[in-house]
């Protein structure tokens, strides 16, 4: 089975469909994430809905850079060290101490997501399922005791390299928060 046929069937399995009306869901039940870059330029944000066995992420984004880009949910709720890569963040969220990536025999970590694309024009409208995460969850819970943050890097990740796929620098942050 191809890695998009995968991802897709990992969606497919969650029967989650984020609504477009995000106003009218039950609080409770969402989060979201205000991006920020190393300048501390606003990006957009990321708009999280809880499933019966993971979270849909909608990502609305401008001002990336092209291309491929990995984005994982972080460990520490923090993104406060923008001028030194967003590394207060900690490392991606793996409470079964299990190997980086997606497509490795060994893993995935439960911070491990498929990759972002940013057009030229640097913009990113994406939904995409985090299988196992939670946004109250022991272990696994976006918004635990100190929070999480999502954290995107400058180059895509390739699902199996340790500890972060090849994915190099970490280019935007924001702490996931729960919903207004």
């Amino acid at each position: 089975m191809s890695s998009i046929a995968l991802l897709a069937s990992a969606f497919l399995m969650g029967g989650v469909a984020l609504a477009d009306d995000y106003d009218d869901k039950d609080k409770a039940s969402m989060a979201t994430v205000a991006f920020q870059d190393e300048d501390e330029n606003e990006l957009g944000e990321a708009r999280i809905q809880e499933g019966p066995k993971g979270v849909v992420i909608r990502l609305e984004l401008d001002g990336l850079p092209a291309g491929w880009k990995a984005i994982h949910v972080h460990e520490k709720g923090t993104c406060d060290d923008h001028h030194e890569g967003f590394t207060a963040s900690g490392g991606h969220i793996d409470p079964h101490g299990r190997e980086h990536g997606l497509l490795n025999p060994e893993g995935p970590e439960i911070g491990d997501l498929p990759n972002i694309w940013a057009s030229d024009q640097g913009r990113v409208r994406a939904e995409i399922y985090g299988p196992g995460l939670s946004l109250h969850g022991e272990g696994n819970g976006l918004l635990h005791g100190d929070g999480t943050a999502m954290v995107i890097h400058e180059n895509p990740d390739d699902h199996t390299s340790q500890p972060i796929g090849g994915a190099g620098s970490r280019i935007a942050c924001g702490v996931v928060r729960p919903a207004d």
